[in-house]
C-alpha cells in the first residue's frame, strides 16, 4: 500500500514538473536585457528655462532591436540617461535620470521627455546624453 501511494505521488510530482517547463518554441528576451545600444534618440524639442536653470528635452526614441522593450515583465532593464549640460563659462553639470518609457515594440518609435539642471546664474550652451543600464 505504501509503495502504491509513493508511486502515485511520484507520478503526480513528475507531471507537475514537466507541465511547468517553458515553451521553447517562443523564446523570451534574455532576462534583464539592456536596450541602451538599441535605442536611437532624435531631439524634437529643447527649451531652456534660465529662471529654473533647467533645460527641457523631448526626444523620439526608436527601438532598433528585433525584440520588444518591456520593463514591466522583467525582460528588459530600465534605460538610464546621463545628461551633461555645459554652460557658457565651461562649467559642466550632470543629471542622471531614466528614459520615461516602460514598453516599446521592436522597430517602433515613441516620444519621451527629460530635464537637466545647470547652475543658478549660468547660461546654457550645450548638452550631451549617454544611455546605459544599471
Amino acid at each position: 500500500m505504501k509503495k502504491s501511494i509513493l508511486s502515485i505521488l511520484s507520478v503526480v510530482l513528475l507531471s507537475f514538473t514537466l507541465g511547468s517547463c517553458s515553451d521553447d518554441k517562443n523564446p523570451a528576451v534574455p532576462s534583464g536585457k539592456c536596450f541602451a545600444n538599441d535605442f536611437t534618440l532624435t531631439q524634437t524639442k529643447l527649451a531652456d528655462s534660465p529662471e529654473q536653470h533647467l533645460i527641457f528635452l523631448t526626444f523620439d526614441v526608436k527601438n532598433n532591436s528585433s525584440q520588444k522593450f518591456n520593463v514591466g515583465d522583467g525582460s528588459a532593464k530600465q534605460v538610464q540617461a546621463l545628461i551633461k549640460v555645459t554652460t557658457t563659462d565651461g562649467s559642466v553639470y550632470e543629471t542622471n535620470t531614466i528614459l520615461t518609457l516602460n514598453e516599446l515594440a521592436a522597430g517602433a518609435t515613441a516620444s519621451t521627455e527629460n530635464t537637466a539642471d545647470y547652475g543658478a546664474g549660468k547660461t546654457y550652451k550645450s548638452y550631451t546624453i549617454t544611455l546605459s543600464c544599471e
